[in-house]
């Protein structure tokens, strides 16, 4: 890992401080996340007046320019964060883009537990056209989880994040590497070793919309996601929402509910008093 301790990590800041900090950009103390090869860290801009996070991507030229290329195609969709300007460096890039919200989707879940079926509609329902948003232009993202997905606590409104691994791939594409978290993969991939973005999306999605109600996943191994069928705990949900979260957890791709249907099922187009 880059940033085994705070001494690095100053470094870095010193570093970043000579090239950008000095007129526009004002460090901030708090660090939103650190991986192997970016952090994350909140910053001001003193010209535009918002608060902004600050990323910077380390030796991964590649992952920056998909990154780059990707949030500019997707500047106006309001369920991506948005990037208001890059900087190439001589030994990174780094991304000015959209203040982050305080928890991601993962975190909030583990704070609040089960949530009531009325704020699972609220959330999924963004979390739908924000995935039918990015298959109508054909991206792929990647490691699609609960922790890519970052949320307000106030308003629930929610935005996807990191997009330096999202592919150019047609939904009917044929995949056969797996690009998911072991127990978010869907059944076809432990039968035969391949899946398609639109059924793995369908999938997935049926994953967090069980989490949300639940605060747990259905499955625990990969045989169970092969043979064990969904099982709803005791929580009084409408039909409707049963109906929907069966249908996105079918084991057969072929039968599994598609994203465009998603968005005109009865339970996410209801009006929610």
């Amino acid at each position: 890992m880059y940033f085994q301790n705070k001494m690095n990590l100053k470094n870095v800041n010193f570093q970043l401080e000579n090239y950008l900090f000095t007129k526009q950009y004002k460090w901030s103390s708090k660090i939103v996340e650190v991986h192997n090869y970016s952090y994350t860290q909140k910053a001001y801009d003193v010209i535009n007046k918002r608060n902004v996070n600050v990323k910077c991507i380390f030796n991964q030229y590649q992952k920056s320019i998909n990154e780059i290329r990707y949030l500019k195609k997707l500047y106006f969709n309001p369920y991506c964060i948005k990037m208001h300007n890059f900087f190439f460096l001589p030994k990174n890039i780094v991304l000015i883009v959209t203040e982050n919200y305080d928890n991601t989707l993962r975190s909030f879940l583990k704070t609040n537990g089960c949530l009531s079926e009325q704020l699972t509609y609220k959330i999924l329902k963004q979390i739908v056209k924000a995935i039918y948003f990015l298959s109508k232009y054909n991206i792929l993202q990647k490691k699609f989880t609960d922790a890519n997905i970052i949320l307000c606590t106030t308003t629930y409104k929610i935005k996807l994040k990191n997009f330096e691994i999202a592919s150019q791939q047609k939904t009917n594409f044929v995949h056969q590497r797996k690009i998911f978290p072991t127990l978010f993969g869907p059944p076809e991939w432990f039968l035969k070793k391949k899946f398609v973005a639109e059924s793995l999306n369908t999938w997935i999605l049926g994953l967090l919309f069980y989490k949300m109600l639940y605060n747990k996943h259905p499955f625990k191994t990969p045989h169970q996601i092969m043979y064990f069928p969904c099982i709803c705990l005791k929580k009084k949900i409408s039909l409707p929402c049963l109906s929907l979260l069966k249908w996105c957890l079918v084991k057969k791709p072929q039968d599994r509910i598609t994203l465009k249907e998603m968005t005109f099922h009865p339970w996410l187009t209801k009006k929610w008093i």
